[in-house]
């Protein structure tokens, strides 16, 4: 009984850690959509401030959830943005998972970024996902190797990376994603 305990233990941490492990490795394609990494760091008016176009919103909904003191100037710190950026969508995507049954994607999380709590369900964040799917084609040098279409509106697609930063030699690697027509 101690094992299967200790067996069901083991791999809910793991699947915590994943799910930490899929926020991280979002962070510079997020960055690259929302301020070509830095170099536009206010948008939308105004509202959305730092290289993760962060709204005070959310500033205030992490305050609120992990009762930490964030400031609104802190979305300017490249540092505190990002605590800021995986505490929220650690936070949502257990929200996801919760309602939903299943675990949340990259692009769950993706497009809960981009719409608040629910905007996975949200058709005007698509464009958003599609916009972060073609910044990470880019930025690793995935060519697509394959595209069955389903007839429900969206490709399949697998990809083949090329990552940069592995060291000498490319670490290649196949990736499932889905695209959106809209």
């Amino acid at each position: 009984m101690q094992k299967v305990l200790l067996t069901a233990l083991l791999f809910i941490s793991m699947l915590v850690h994943a799910d930490e492990k899929i926020i991280q490795n979002m962070l510079d394609g997020i960055a690259e959509v929302e301020s070509l990494s830095g170099l536009l760091t206010n948008g939308d008016g105004g509202k959305a401030v730092g290289h993760l176009q962060i709204w005070k919103i959310t500033v205030d909904d992490v305050n609120r959830i992990y009762k930490t003191s964030y400031t609104y100037q802190d979305r300017n710190s490249v540092q505190k943005s990002e605590d800021m950026f995986i505490k929220y969508l650690s936070f949502w995507g257990k929200q996801y998972q919760k309602n939903t049954g299943q675990y949340p994607t990259e692009e769950i999380y993706a497009r809960i970024w981009n719409g608040g709590p629910i905007g996975y369900k949200k058709r005007s964040t698509v464009a958003y996902w599609n916009k972060y799917l073609k910044t990470k084609r880019e930025r690793y040098h995935e060519k697509i190797i394959k595209k069955p279409k389903s007839k429900y509106c969206q490709e399949s697609v697998q990809l083949e990376c090329e990552d940069p930063r592995s060291g000498s030699g490319y670490n290649n690697f196949r990736k499932e994603w889905k695209i959106y027509r809209i």
